[in-house]
């Protein structure tokens, strides 16, 4: 049973650093797994849709993905997009596609920064956001703060 309970966490750790090392990269032509470089396009038409911007970068390489980041309630977008190409060359030649004119603007397209983790927050709570008790937005409702009252 002991042996058991080890071989299952030597296979979820396994698995756990394939699926990470599979996260960042993608597949090429050539069938091996290498890193994909990422793209931030800024400034973008409201209109802009990612079939238009997949043509646009097409001219440089091949595109990998594309994300057009739109509301998620209006479904209309935001004016920025991320994308990746498939190789450090065709990255190099998406990058000198910055100012170029789409639909009257001109487009800012630099390499994409790592995502910042941001600490995870109390979405429900009121004012007290640093765990002292403040009595105010803490307690909802009427009269602040939950105390007893004898």
């Amino acid at each position: 049973m002991l042996t058991d309970y080890f071989d299952r966490t030597a296979l979820r750790d396994f698995s756990r650093s394939i699926l990470q090392k599979k996260l960042f990269k993608t597949k090429t032509k050539g069938g091996y797994l290498k890193m994909a470089k990422r793209l931030f396009i800024g400034n973008l038409p409201y209109s802009t849709t990612a079939q238009d911007l997949e043509q646009l970068f097409a001219q440089a390489g091949t595109v990998a993905s594309m994300t057009l980041i739109t509301d998620k309630f209006s479904g209309q977008s935001k004016g920025f997009a991320f994308a990746e190409m498939s190789s450090d060359e065709e990255f190099e030649n998406a990058l000198k596609l910055n100012g170029h004119e789409l639909d009257g603007r001109q487009i800012v397209v630099n390499e994409a920064r790592p995502r910042e983790e941001r600490p995870q927050s109390d979405r429900f709570g009121g004012g007290n956001r640093d765990n002292r008790d403040r009595r105010g937005g803490s307690g909802g409702g009427f009269g602040g703060a939950k105390r007893n009252r004898w």
